[in-house]
Parts: structure tokens; C-alpha cells; sequence
């Protein structure tokens, strides 16, 4: 990565023109009012859409995910989310919200949805008025129902998403909706089952249930090297 001028950042220009027309340009284009997030990003959902529908297989996978940011050595940064954490460490930044869809083999195909989240707006490909007051979960719901009804996918989606998602509200959510998901969940966690009026915990509850037939345990560990 380099630059042809102070103000301009990226890669090597590709145009044959000078670097700073480019960035007049560039800014020219960006702080139009016509030029939203969303519309830059529908030539990417199109593109999406269309490798999914031509790929082989029934289904068409949807990875959700959260990221902080990290920006508290950044002070010019604007905008900035601040939460508290554990003892009196204090986490602010941003919050980033992808939507990453791949075939049923988990090939990439492209970002179907992605939100950053400021103190004071979400600045989202999909929607330019979310609410800031939602929490995660809710966002999502919104977010996967608009993906279903806005695009055209030929295959039925599952969403995956990770322990964040480990909500019994959730889940009935997607149950009402009869959408179909995959929540890595605590098996610990006790859920509680108001027509037989009982408690339970998850990976008891898992066991009980005959969706399916069990086929094999994944193991997996975390290379010592890594920081996550």
C-alpha cells in the first residue's frame, strides 16, 4: 500500500491522471447526497446473489458476527462507543456487524450485509435508519428478515451464528419466521419448557431431541501462537 499524495490514501492509482484530481473527485462522489451506502453496495449483493444461485447444493450459508473496533488511542477519532468492561478497563471504538454468505461448502461468496456502529448512528449497507437503541439480537432479526424478502435468493438460507446468539428468544424468533439457523450454544444453559413446566439445560435438552441422528464429535484446539 502507498499513496501519489498526502491526502489520498489506498492503493496505487489506476487512472493515468493526477492524484489530487482523483481525490477532489473521490470526494466530489461520496458527499452526494444521491450516493448512499446502500447503493454502493448493491452491485456486490447482486454479484452475491447470482454466484449463489448458480453454485450446486440446496442451501446458501449466512455467518453473522460482531467485532469491536479498537480505537481509544485514536482521540480524533469521532463518534466513538465506549462500554464498560470487567474491573475498570473501558472498551471504545467501534462496533462492526458482518453478514458473510458462502456456499453450502463454505466458499466465500461475498458480504450480504455489514453495519458500523458509532455512538451516534449506524451506518449500514442495508438499511440507513437503524435504530441505535436495538441490542444485537434485535438488529439481527431485522437484518436476516430483510435479506430474505430483499433478495433473491434461489436456495434456502441458515444462518450461523456464534455464542452472541445463544438466546432461547432468538431462537423462537427464527422458529415463528421458519427460518433455518445453526446457534453455537452453551450446553450448560438452562432453558425452560412451559408446556411441560420444567428446566432444563441445553445439552440435556439436545439429547432428548430426535431431528436428527448423531454422526460425529469435531475436536478442535486453539494453536498456543494465536492471540484469539
Amino acid at each position: 500500500m502507498n499513496t501519489k499524495h498526502r491526502s489520498q490514501s489506498g492503493m496505487n492509482l489506476v487512472l493515468e491522471t493526477d492524484g489530487w484530481s482523483q481525490v477532489q473527485a473521490s470526494w466530489r462522489f461520496y458527499n452526494n447526497e444521491e450516493v448512499t451506502i446502500p447503493s454502493l453496495n448493491d452491485p456486490i449483493i447482486e454479484e452475491v446473489v447470482e454466484q449463489s444461485n448458480k453454485r450446486a447444493g440446496n442451501y446458501t450459508l449466512v455467518a453473522y458476527d460482531w467485532s469491536h473496533l479498537d480505537y481509544k488511542k485514536h482521540t480524533k477519532k469521532q463518534e466513538l462507543v465506549t462500554k464498560n468492561k470487567k474491573g475498570n478497563a473501558k472498551q471504545i471504538g467501534y462496533d462492526l456487524q458482518g453478514s458473510l454468505a458462502m456456499d453450502e461448502k463454505g466458499n466465500p461468496l461475498g458480504a450480504l450485509a455489514q453495519n458500523l456502529a458509532t455512538s451516534e448512528k449506524i451506518y449500514s449497507t442495508y438499511d440507513s435508519n437503524i435504530d441505535t437503541n436495538l441490542t444485537h439480537l434485535e438488529e439481527l432479526v431485522q437484518r436476516t428478515k430483510y435479506i430474505r424478502e430483499n433478495y433473491k435468493f434461489e436456495k434456502e438460507l441458515v444462518d450461523i451464528i456464534d455464542r452472541e446468539g445463544d438466546s432461547v428468544a432468538l431462537m423462537r424468533e427464527y422458529e415463528a419466521n421458519g427460518w433455518c439457523y445453526l446457534i453455537r450454544a452453551k450446553s450448560n444453559h438452562k432453558v425452560y419448557l412451559p408446556d411441560e413446566d420444567r428446566e432444563v439445560k441445553q445439552g440435556d435438552l439436545a439429547k432428548e431431541l430426535t431431528l436428527g441422528s448423531y454422526l460425529k464429535t469435531i475436536k478442535y484446539k486453539v494453536d498456543k501462537r494465536c492471540k484469539r
